[in-house]
């Protein structure tokens, strides 16, 4: 675990100081990393008034705020750092609901990412995630505690089918968010520049999207079965630290759900095998602008894809994962499953919930492949990333027989989803 890298008194010693990083920065919150654009915006009647009864006529930028809090002084390093800034200096016609010192020193706390800002590589990732984490805590529409009543409230954070994830304010004086968690609103408050509000939180505010480690995204009941996978791995001589491993690499993911499991006892499965299959599930990446989200641009940068999966690098398996996107609702990855090297086809299995976002990783979710469809090798060509080398796979890692890493597994669990061998 890193999370003493997260200590936020030291965790930024180097504030934004060059127009290009501004304006990389900038660019992160206008959603280019997931395929859409969203911005902070005026009141339809412009900057000068109010929304919704809101603050009107203050001269106090919402930055300036922030700035003179001094329970607000972490908030205020992350949005330097990922260069709200600029947007906030200007007139702000909404409402950003702002996390005290002690909210983010716990929220830090959860981070295991082996991620600082002091590097290049680092930054970004952090970059791109924080500015996510706070997107979500700014209500679209400008709204003082005595005119925000019950409900729930669309904000600046928009997901793939461009509708805003969202926060509802209770009956009494807090907020709860996509994750169930609740935020009492309890600190200095001010209308500000441009219309809006900034309000003082006591906990982070977490979108059903977003988590601060892999741990945490994996801890709902729709991943129990790939916890049993990789409690069974650490559980077995030499019993390696999967989590925390797979946790300290940056990339993009495929999480099998239970539905993916149906039809097989993974008590059966040896914890060797198991643990070829997870590295087939993880492309890594060094820099933040590789990590794959919708709409899974194909072969252009920044993103990779198809890309390459730790198991292929290792084992020289050139074949990766290809991640497509037709609409929201239909969105899939393909992959090599079968006999080594004649036997295999490609399989397309459906990503059922995409755009997961932890500190240095991204991960989509896949279901069950009951509908997938299936092609011969001749026809499974984009299976194979670009940047990928010609060469044979290890058919004997984790087994005996002629199927990739897995001693005749892939036969077996034809049914597994994104989880199949290779």
């Amino acid at each position: 675990m890193h999370c003493a890298a997260f200590a936020f008194s030291t965790l930024f010693p180097s504030p934004i100081t060059t127009a290009g990083e501004a304006a990389a920065s900038s660019r992160l919150l206008h959603g280019r990393g997931k395929g859409h654009r969203h911005s902070i915006q005026c009141c339809p009647q412009g900057c000068g008034g109010s929304c919704n009864g809101g603050g009107g006529g203050s001269s106090v930028s919402a930055y300036a705020f922030i700035s003179s809090q001094a329970d607000l002084s972490i908030a205020k390093s992350v949005i330097d750092e990922t260069g709200l800034k600029t947007l906030l200096e200007g007139p702000f016609a909404n409402t950003l609901f702002v996390p005290n010192n002690a909210a983010m020193g716990a929220y830090a706390a959860r981070i295991t990412a082996n991620a600082t800002w002091d590097s290049d590589i680092g930054r970004g990732f952090l970059q791109l995630f924080f500015t996510k984490v706070l997107t979500y805590h700014a209500v679209t529409g400008s709204y003082s505690l005595s005119n925000m009543p019950a409900g729930e409230y669309g904000t600046l954070y928009v997901s793939n089918n461009g509708m805003p994830h969202k926060v509802t304010r209770s009956s009494g004086n807090s907020l709860v968010d996509e994750q169930g968690g609740s935020s009492s609103i309890n600190g200095p408050s001010s209308a500000v520049l441009g219309g809006g509000y900034v309000h003082t939180i006591t906990a982070v505010l977490e979108a059903n999207d977003i988590f601060p480690s892999l741990g945490e995204a994996l801890s709902s009941a729709e991943f129990s079965q790939l916890r049993a996978v990789i409690a069974k791995i650490e559980n077995t001589d030499p019993n390696p630290p999967l989590t925390e491993l797979l946790s300290g690499i940056s990339g993009t993911i495929a999480l099998p759900n239970n539905q993916a499991f149906e039809g097989v006892n993974i008590a059966d499965v040896s914890a060797s095998t198991l643990l070829d299959i997870v590295t087939y599930h993880i492309c890594p990446f060094k820099r933040m602008y590789r990590l794959l989200y919708t709409p899974f641009t194909v072969g252009k940068k920044p993103g990779r894809n198809p890309c390459l999966p730790a198991f292929s690098r290792a084992y020289g398996f050139p074949y990766g994962l290809k991640w497509g996107f037709g609409s929201p609702s239909n969105m899939s990855v393909t992959f090599a499953s079968g006999v080594f090297p004649d036997g295999l086809v490609a399989k397309d299995a459906p990503i059922v919930f995409a755009d997961i976002s932890i500190p240095t990783q991204s991960a989509h979710a896949g279901g069950s492949s009951s509908s997938s469809s299936s092609r011969s090798k001749r026809q499974r060509k984009d299976t194979k990333p670009a940047d990928s080398t010609a060469g044979s796979a290890n058919p004997a890692a984790g087994g005996s027989g002629n199927y990739i890493a897995a001693g005749g597994f892939g036969a077996s669990l034809a049914g597994l989803s994104i989880f199949n061998r290779p």
